[in-house]
């Protein structure tokens, strides 16, 4: 399905939407290497206060954690575009290093997690009001991108199963 160097699958939407739950199962059922998303890791390390600036050394961190591994088959939980749509929403500006890693993302497929599951309360998450408008906005820069996706939703089950049918034919 995909010839590029590299073939990374995205898990992505709005909080709690069964992301890295998925990326997991995917990860152990197709024994592909998964890497979790960064800015818990950061947040958890820097702190929970943060400001635009640092989202800027998030992505950064974040590719480079990437890139620095050798697998040429990955599943991410969440990528640069929830960093973009992360400061567009939250600072109504989105800086030029955000704009420069978000130019390549062609050669992904993106899961796009819909916000059907119940919302799990955790410090680090913001939106729990607003996720089906988060979804929006996240299909619609993966549309105005020409990006490929399917939108997985109903419950866990439902979802892995989608997702690893998807998976299995992506890697192969």
């Amino acid at each position: 399905m995909n010839q590029a160097l590299n073939n990374y699958l995205v898990l992505t939407g709005p909080e709690s939407s069964g992301k890295t739950t998925t990326a997991e199962f995917l990860a152990k059922e197709l024994k592909i290497s998964w890497i979790p998303e960064y800015s818990r890791a950061f947040l958890n390390t820097h702190g929970h206060s943060y400001t635009r600036a640092d989202l800027d050394l998030m992505i950064c961190e974040s590719v480079e954690q990437r890139n620095h591994g050798k697998e040429k088959e990955l599943i991410l939980d969440t990528d640069e575009i929830t960093y973009y749509l992360w400061s567009s929403i939250k600072y109504q500006t989105v800086s030029s290093i955000i704009e420069e890693k978000c130019s390549d993302l062609q050669a992904r497929l993106y899961l796009l997690c819909y916000p059907d599951l119940p919302w799990s309360p955790d410090p680090l998450r913001e939106n729990p009001e607003d996720r089906i408008e988060i979804f929006s906005e996240y299909e619609s820069y993966l549309v105005g991108k020409g990006l490929n996706y399917f939108i997985l939703c109903g419950n866990q089950k439902v979802r892995q199963a989608t997702a690893l049918k998807i998976a299995k034919e992506y890697f192969r």
